[in-house]
């Protein structure tokens, strides 16, 4: 079986079927079943700083050490989350650092028109950056510029295509899990060599509420594709 046919088995199981969350992805910062501290080093500390810069919090490179800015940075989030404030990354924290499934209605609030995310395929690690600039019953996103519609691009294989593929939204202090269309289509506002826009679901999201579009009704392939993305470990 191919990785195509492996999608298009998975999306079919998982139309129908809720997926819980994974301990064993929820665990995948910790090694020896360690705490992630201050002092502490290795991939996973890597892992971990790489999430907390995508999300606004840290501003320099992953290193793999878990020091003072790492040690602030983690606090930041924390806090920003309503979590207990201790700079240790223990299992409520890992919780928070996950891809999580959220209803439309407060998806539509974390991501509010104008603005930016970062939008990575988990499968391939391929991101690219987008921004919201419409949409009722779900977001409609354009790449922010010609080099971002190219990235786009290359996660579909160089071609535009209605296919859904499950995504992880990036915004400031929030990873969202979602499921994203490929093809441009209808209005476009930025130069960015996109014919259009695409679209962005998230749990409960709906189709266009009238045109040849969408009827307004959930998209099965969408709505499994989101829970395909919230499976994917921090």
């Amino acid at each position: 079986m191919n990785r195509r046919q492996f999608m298009a088995a998975s999306l079919a199981l998982l139309a129908s079927i809720t997926v819980a969350p994974s301990e064993s992805i929820a665990s995948a910062f910790t090694v020896n079943n360690r705490l992630l501290r201050h002092g502490v080093t290795g991939q996973d500390v890597q892992l971990l700083q790489s999430r907390l810069r995508d999300m606004g919090f840290l501003h320099v490179n992953p290193t793999g050490f878990f020091g003072t800015l790492t040690h602030d940075a983690v606090i930041a989030f924390q806090r920003f989350r309503g979590l207990q404030v201790d700079g240790i990354v223990g299992n409520q924290t890992l919780q928070a650092l996950r891809p999580q499934m959220v209803q439309w209605s407060r998806a539509t609030l974390l991501l509010p028109r104008g603005t930016d995310v970062l939008l990575t395929e988990p499968l391939s690690g391929q991101s690219f950056r987008a921004r919201r600039t419409g949409g009722v019953n779900h977001a409609d996103m354009e790449p922010l510029t010609w080099n971002e519609t190219d990235r786009f691009r290359r996660i579909y294989g160089g071609r535009w295509s209605w296919e859904r593929k499950p995504m992880i939204i990036t915004i400031r202090g929030w990873r969202l899990a979602g499921s994203i269309n490929g093809m441009p289509h209808d209005y476009n506002t930025l130069n960015n060599g996109f014919p259009g826009h695409f679209c962005i679901h998230f749990l409960g999201s709906r189709t266009h509420v009238r045109d040849a579009l969408g009827s307004n009704q959930e998209d099965r392939q969408h709505q499994a594709a989101v829970r395909i993305a919230a499976g994917y470990g921090p």
